[in-house]
């Protein structure tokens, strides 16, 4: 997500670990990323690695202020063609981990950025 989103022009993305019911690949994470017609001020959920668009990252507070304080494990910058700087969270060090405390915190701290029904 780092390196494709920027020449892609992606500003939503997510990494989810879904378990598979086979004994040749018991696990498999999926990506998904996607350029909306325009850099979004919203997400569309909390997931284990997430894409954080320029305008997401600035009602956060920037790339800084994330690091500091976002209940995450990793935090990359994605800096876009046009010079805005997203990011790309990662809550935990393994998917598996992600359900419960962690998502919660991760959700909790995503509240104000997180798209409204």
């Amino acid at each position: 997500l780092v390196e494709t989103a920027p020449l892609l022009g992606a500003y939503y993305g997510v990494v989810r670990y879904e378990p598979v019911l086979t004994h040749r690949d018991p696990l498999r994470y999926s990506h998904h990323f996607y350029g909306p017609p325009r850099d979004p001020d919203d997400l569309p959920g909390a997931q284990w690695v997430s894409l954080l668009a320029p305008r997401v990252v600035e009602r956060l507070g920037g790339p800084d202020r994330i690091a500091t304080d976002a209940p995450v494990h990793r935090l990359e910058r994605v800096e876009y063609l046009d010079g805005r700087v997203g990011c790309v969270a990662q809550v935990t060090a393994d998917a598996r981990d992600f359900p419960g405390d962690r998502a919660d915190a991760w959700r909790t701290y995503l509240d104000p950025v997180l798209t409204r029904p």
